[in-house]
């Protein structure tokens, strides 16, 4: 551990400080557990003292520092906040009380999260089995930790305070915009296919449907077939074919092949039943399984892209609900005669053409959204590490607003400008 601060042994500054009482078999007690890796305290289900074998109970103060004999060795150490104030534990969960002409609280807190001090907790344990993870209290406070002057521990605590906050808003922002990327699609497709609603056809009018071929997979063979694991809503993961057996897939006829042009729909399970999507060009001519339909729409009048965006729509998805139905084996299944069956909506083709550049557009947007979203969660997720490494090095004040600079900038970087 690199560190200016003089390293000093935990017992320095805090002291056993048990409160216990005595369990009541009419009484309820709010008891808390402690999460692993610096992650705090988090609230059992209330129980009554009939429903527990212990005799006695400890009570949980504010600011005290508390940690699990048991899991402290993969970082189950935590500061008391407020809201577990009077709380309970059981007697593995030792509470200790800090001395506060030596220690600030809330830097004791986030030296209970940093993941050195885990790697510390970790190095602690002895023992075979079971026992080799047990932490006992003396080893707790012979760890040596960085421990300045309370100056200087108040003002690593508020730099750390305000650079963990506003990762926090960041990271609601992120959260904002994964809710705006799941639904920006679905919204725009159900305005778009409600406008086209003043032409419905059946959609066997507009191509044929066919259903696949029931497959004899072989794992190791190398010929691969779809599935409806490969039919996403939009797009076909070719990476999910599955192996099939060399003379199955040499079998299987044209109509049981991808074409170019088809639009192919899921026809079983539930939560995936009517996927669909245009058939990419590296499909055309895989043959594809019995849980999947194509359809390949004459498309002067119907487009591929269209059909595909109408059933991805929660106009479509509705229409498809309603007319699944369950077969023989009692499993609900799209059948080839009911989506020949679907009513749809045939604007002309200039109309549909201009749906389907302005939904690639949308998606587009879209996955870069979800691109820079997933860096930006990259940084973010990693500051909380770096913050404390800096905040515990010791940094004086200089170097420590140097730091806080470049942690604002990285900030700022990773702030989403969700419109």
């Amino acid at each position: 551990m690199n560190s200016r601060y003089p390293l000093r042994p935990l017992g320095d500054v805090l002291t056993l400080d048990l409160d216990p009482v005595a369990i009541e078999p009419t009484a309820t007690y709010h008891t808390a557990g402690i999460l692993s890796y610096g992650r705090g305290l988090f609230a059992r289900p209330a129980i009554t003292g009939a429903e527990t074998s212990y005799k006695q109970y400890f009570r949980l103060h504010r600011d005290q520092v508390v940690f699990s004999r048991l899991f402290a060795w993969e970082g189950a150490a935590a500061l008391v906040v407020p809201e577990f104030d009077g709380y309970f534990v059981s007697s593995e969960f030792p509470t200790l009380t800090a001395d506060g002409e030596q220690a600030v609280p809330s830097y004791l807190g986030y030296l209970m999260r940093w993941p050195e001090f885990h790697e510390l907790l970790a190095g602690a344990t002895r023992g075979l089995g079971l026992r080799r993870q047990r932490v006992h209290v003396d080893q707790f406070l012979a760890i040596k930790v960085p421990l300045p002057d309370l100056e200087e521990q108040r003002r690593a605590t508020v730099w750390l305070g305000n650079i963990l906050d506003r990762g926090s808003q960041i990271r609601q922002a992120m959260e904002s915009a994964k809710l705006t990327c799941d639904a920006t699609v679905p919204a725009w497709l159900q305005q778009a296919m409600i406008g086209c609603a003043a032409s419905l056809h059946p959609l066997g009018e507009f191509g044929d449907v066919r259903r696949g071929r029931g497959p004899r997979y072989s794992d190791g063979s190398g010929w691969l077939t779809l599935n409806q694991a490969c039919v996403r809503d939009g797009t076909v993961d070719l990476s999910a074919c599955r192996e099939v057996e060399a003379d199955w897939w040499q079998t299987v006829p044209s109509e049981g092949r991808v074409r170019s042009g088809d639009v192919l729909v899921n026809s079983t399970g539930e939560g995936t039943i009517g996927r669909s999507a245009p058939a990419p060009n590296d499909a055309i001519g895989m043959p594809f399984d019995s849980h999947v339909l194509a359809i390949n729409p004459d498309q002067s009048r119907l487009l591929p892209g269209f059909c595909a965006a109408f059933l991805r729509s929660p106009v479509g998805q509705t229409a498809i609900e309603a007319v699944k139905g369950a077969n023989t084996t009692k499993q609900t299944e799209l059948g080839k005669q009911k989506l020949e069956a679907l009513v749809v909506p045939v604007p002309p083709i200039s109309s549909q053409t201009r749906i389907v550049q302005e939904l690639e557009a949308l998606e587009a947007s879209v996955a870069r959204l979800r691109t820079s979203t997933a860096h930006r969660k990259l940084l973010v997720d990693a500051l909380p590490i770096a913050a404390m490494r800096h905040a515990f090095s010791g940094l004086r004040a200089r170097e420590i607003t140097t730091r806080a600079q470049d942690v604002a900038v990285a900030l700022a970087r990773a702030d989403l400008g969700v419109r």
